[in-house]
């Protein structure tokens, strides 16, 4: 989501209990597991536990890489993890609101290890930390993440400290 298409975004975190809070945007009425519908997105939090989704993945080589970023950004975030959708792990919420009026909660900051590309979200744009990105390694961006083929293609330092600005923000990134 480009800062620009929403407004009233607000800094959530996860309690130590693993309940996510809220803030005071109106949240949209679905289902976490709910499909696309007018009342919200189709990528909601589930109870799939992120270790088990990872150990279930088809390459070695991905089960190795997400269980890697699961431990980097648990440890930068200091949250838990959770599965949003079939794929994504997230740490933290916040609460959006488009122009629009269409708004709902989303993860702070997150990643998925699909089978092209790690997928890395919730870290800040390049303008607002191009040594770091000039350091960061082989990457591409897309809309809403970055694109990473292997983390030895990264400086996984870097890659901590991209988390934590972008964790840290106060306007969400990526």
């Amino acid at each position: 989501m480009s800062d620009a298409a929403k407004t009233g975004a607000k800094k959530s975190g996860t309690s130590k209990s693993g309940a996510r809070s809220s803030g005071t945007a109106k949240s949209s009425t679905r289902t976490p597991d709910a499909g696309a519908s007018a009342s919200g997105p189709a990528t909601g939090p589930t109870d799939v536990d992120p270790r088990a989704y990872i150990d279930s993945l088809e390459t070695p080589r991905r089960r190795v890489h997400g269980h890697l970023l699961l431990d980097i950004y648990s440890e930068v975030t200091g949250e838990p993890p959770v599965m949003w959708g079939p794929t994504m792990i997230g740490y933290g919420t916040y609460d959006y609101t488009y122009a629009s009026g269409w708004s709902g909660t989303y993860f702070r900051s997150g990643f998925a290890p699909r089978k092209a590309a790690l997928s890395l979200y919730g870290l800040p744009q390049e303008d607002d930390a191009p040594e770091l990105w000039a350091r960061f390694g082989k990457h591409r961006r897309g809309a809403s993440c970055v694109y990473v083929n292997k983390p030895e293609d990264i400086d996984l330092a870097v890659l901590r400290e991209l988390i934590r600005i972008g964790w840290d923000s106060d306007t969400p990134c990526c």
